[in-house]
């Protein structure tokens, strides 16, 4: 419902979405969900292009968090309750819990791709995938815990130490597991967010090699487990590729894309047959020429692959990988 007097203000606030149309009353914009800023009706296809964004970036979030609580709840719960050790002393775990939250603060403003289609919660695939994540990082750190304990014998403080850094790194790195439904490098991350992670990472670490609150860790260790923990992050990144080709059977396009779906043919058309051939979405674009245009522009729903494509077309387009491959006449 769109309106800008006063007497649209009842239906603006009763209304599902009630927009206010640039120059509104006032009781029309406080009646309304939108308030349009600019003249015309355009700007409302830019807010639910960004109600999209925040709806993804919403569900990064989640994943992430559930997963990073069962990781560290899992863990050190097991741990206690098998060895009869604490893993974690409490200020590792204060410390852990303040900059998990210091980076996953970034998420707000990291970069997304929405769907073409009305958004939806999909709490089955959000639990089902955070569950994947927050199990699979026990396994990494008891793996690491053993070879510690076992084959190195480290002493309890420097375990703990040792286990500290591992799950701020390792936990630091699912925030990129998280956010993608592809290969963690199918989005480019927003440097906010890279920024932040890399810093809670590094804080981790100096506080580790430089003793501070915590047991002190020589750098061969501290090394190790950087390295350790990246191997992980590479094999949970194709566990979750796995868990979403089950979870998610559909192959909704969000976050990042299979490919694209299948046009539907016009009825009464000879392509309706089963050949029918996309209409081109930018007029003028010939059989063979590559196609450039904002990923949110592409009728399929193809997100632009950014490795190979990163040459900007005009008014700052790029090359869209599925368009320039199936070139079609205007």
């Amino acid at each position: 419902m769109t309106g800008d007097g006063v007497n649209d203000a009842p239906a603006l606030k009763k209304a599902d979405c009630g927009i206010a149309v640039s120059g509104a009353t006032d009781a029309a914009r406080a009646a309304a969900s939108i308030v349009l800023m600019k003249p015309g009706l355009s700007v409302i296809i830019d807010a639910v292009k960004e109600s999209r964004r925040i709806v993804q970036r919403m569900n990064s979030y989640a994943i992430y968090r559930i997963a990073e609580t069962l990781r560290v709840l899992l863990f050190v719960t097991l741990a206690i309750l098998i060895f009869n050790f604490f893993p974690v002393t409490a200020i590792m775990i204060v410390v852990l819990a303040l900059l998990n939250d210091g980076s996953i603060l970034s998420i707000a403003y990291d970069r997304v791709h929405y769907k073409d289609q009305p958004e939806a919660w999909n709490m089955r695939l959000v639990i089902g995938m955070a569950t994947v994540l927050g199990v699979a990082g026990p396994i990494a750190a008891f793996s690491l815990f053993l070879i510690g304990d076992r084959v190195y014998h480290l002493g309890h403080p420097q375990l703990q130490t040792l286990m500290y850094l591992m799950l701020s790194v390792a936990g630091s790195m699912t925030i990129y597991l998280a956010r993608t439904r592809g290969p963690f490098w199918s989005i480019r991350p927003a440097k906010i967010l890279v920024l932040a992670v890399t810093s809670a990472e590094l804080i981790a670490t100096g506080l580790a090699l430089s003793g501070i609150l915590v047991p002190r860790l020589g750098w061969n260790w501290a090394l190790f487990v950087w390295g350790y923990a990246i191997i992980w992050f590479l094999i949970t990144d194709r566990i979750k590729l796995a868990a979403y080709k089950i979870l998610d059977s559909a192959k909704n396009q969000g976050t990042a894309h299979a490919g694209p779906p299948e046009p539907s043919p016009a009825p009464g058309r000879p392509e309706a047959a089963g050949t029918a051939k996309p209409a081109p979405f930018h007029t003028g674009t010939g059989p063979g020429e590559p196609v450039f245009h904002d990923s949110s522009d592409c009728p399929y729903g193809q997100e632009i692959r950014r490795d190979g494509n990163d040459v900007p077309g005009d008014d700052g387009r790029r090359q869209c990988d599925w368009c320039a491959r199936h070139p079609v006449s205007a």
